[in-house]
């Protein structure tokens, strides 16, 4: 399935193969891999029910037989998931960040946070156990450099 967002007249909308959509690079059996949008309509959802034609063009999802109308609360059992953006239960990601916690919508106050691309991690609040390997940071006032752990405002003695 895939979420095409608030339907539009002038939008279609597929319910055909990944190689019909054009996306064959993107799947392993393309030709047996049916891409179905849904959307939302006022305040319901819909899915792509039938599509002689592979898809749907200016039909009006709650009045049309071209349309399956789909409750929230509907299982659906997917192999692979793509989404840009989303929520799975706590979790939200957009922007290649995936987070939970304080942060509600928005990254930024989460108390957990990972970015996909950098792999930089924020979690507020951890217990690590293993071996931990950092080659620069601070860790509890100590400065951490390739071959030691120091804190440059101890007094020798």
């Amino acid at each position: 399935m895939r979420w095409r967002g608030v339907w539009e007249d002038t939008s279609y909308y597929y319910y055909n193969t990944a190689t019909n959509l054009g996306l064959s690079s993107y799947y392993q059996n393309a030709s047996s891999c049916y891409i179905r949008d849904y959307v939302s309509y006022s305040g319901g959802l819909y899915m792509v029910a039938n599509a002689s034609t592979g898809y749907v063009y200016g039909s009006i999802p709650s009045s049309s037989s071209s349309w399956q109308s789909i409750g929230s609360s509907s299982a659906m059992a997917i192999s692979t998931l793509l989404s840009d953006t989303g929520i799975l239960g706590a979790f939200h990601y957009s922007d290649n960040y995936l987070w939970s916690g304080n942060g509600g919508n928005t990254v930024g106050n989460a108390t957990f946070s990972v970015n996909a691309y950098s792999g930089e991690l924020i979690c507020k609040s951890a217990t690590i156990t293993g071996t931990i390997t950092a080659t620069g940071g601070t860790i509890g006032g100590f400065t951490i450099s390739d071959s030691e752990l120091y804190n440059s405002n101890a007094s020798g003695g």
